[in-house]
């Protein structure tokens, strides 16, 4: 007997959420119209049978447009602004990568723009970007807060992943998809408290972006949780330098722990690639990670696993902010809503050496 599909097996073979597809099975909700006819043509095409409704002009309608050579809407791309090289190492990449799988699907072209520091300065637009072929706007490490309202004022939707610091200004018209910066490094501070240690530091731009900000409150958050004082938290690079080179930033990080009574026994970074700085420039000075220091990195890259230490850190689900981020748009395109801003992914502590772990 042939297995009874289900929107679920629907939702898997699309890659979208069981609450997408039944949406558009169910004709209920807010959904765009292209997704609606993807989902009711995969449906059919995998043999499903319990529609809610059953309109044969409907039917004939989707069968006919399926048969049809696709003809993209007008405004058929959605365009990627970025101010940095979403290679593999980035934390954004999968997120991208699923993202456009699914707008393909849809008959969306994902169009990646690569800012310069002077078009962010000077306020200025890619050349070869078109308001009338765009649907939607998606904004990766786009940090300048100014650029970030500009954009947010070409009646377009929305969507970034990660932001300016959103606490201190006015807020952006805009959704902000993040992923989990709280729980994590709370899981981790308590790990490390159940292990004695008493001295918690934060490693990096506090002001940077949103998920950086976040990430140090999130540390002083697990410090109250726990009990430990808050004169253990050291922001080491609220002085950081103008140039922000690899070379530059460890010798940076080097003169701070040198000119240090105490380094802490912990030390929390934004992000891996600082965790890697740190690890350097600690063992320039005689300390031996894990032995003396304990790390802590964010975002899980590749070089993480294999860095001698092995590096603890705080794993991104970057397929699921892709999803997350195709339903965001597919929203905002249907209704320019932004009343619930912000919008998080989960995210998962990894021990390995870094903080005393043998494997990982």
């Amino acid at each position: 007997m042939a297995k009874k599909v289900t929107i679920q097996d629907i939702a898997d073979a699309l890659g979208l959420s069981r609450n997408t597809v039944s949406k558009a099975i169910n004709n209920s909700g807010i959904l765009a119209e292209s997704t609606r006819r993807m989902v009711l043509n995969k449906a059919k095409e995998m043999g499903y049978k319990q529609f809610s409704y059953f309109d044969p002009a409907v039917l004939a309608k989707e069968e006919s447009a399926a048969a049809a050579p696709a003809v993209h809407p007008v405004k058929a791309n959605i365009a990627l602004f970025t101010a940095m090289l979403l290679d593999n190492a980035h934390f954004a990449s999968s997120m991208v990568r699923t993202a456009n799988e699914i707008f393909e699907q849809m008959g969306f072209h994902l169009v990646i723009y690569n800012l310069s520091a002077a078009d962010i300065a000077a306020r200025r637009l890619p050349p070869s970007f078109s308001l009338d072929t765009t649907a939607a706007l998606v904004c990766v490490e786009i940090f300048n807060y100014d650029y970030a309202k500009m954009l947010c004022d070409l009646d377009l939707p929305v969507v970034f992943a990660d932001a300016p610091v959103n606490n201190v200004m006015q807020p952006l018209n805009a959704a902000l998809l993040e992923m989990d910066n709280r729980s994590g490094i709370y899981r981790f501070v308590g790990h490390a408290v159940s292990h004695g240690k008493k001295s918690f530091g934060y490693i990096g731009d506090v002001m940077h972006c949103q998920s950086f900000y976040e990430r140090y409150c999130a540390l002083n958050g697990a410090c109250n949780y726990y009990g430990v004082s808050h004169s253990c938290i050291h922001n080491v690079t609220d002085n950081l330098p103008a140039s922000d080179t690899i070379h530059t930033y460890k010798d940076y990080l080097t003169d701070s722990f040198r000119a240090m009574k105490e380094i802490p026994e912990v030390l929390v970074c934004a992000n891996d690639f600082a965790a890697f700085d740190v690890i350097n420039a600690l063992h320039s000075l005689g300390y031996k990670v894990p032995d003396d220091v304990w790390i802590c990195g964010f975002d899980d890259t590749q070089r993480s696993r294999y860095f001698t230490p092995r590096l603890t850190t705080i794993r991104i689900n970057g397929a699921a902010m892709g999803r997350t981020l195709v339903d965001l748009i597919t929203h905002l395109m249907e209704r320019r809503d932004y009343s619930c801003k912000t919008f998080y992914v989960e995210s998962d502590l990894i021990l390995r050496e870094s903080s005393g772990e043998n494997s990982g």
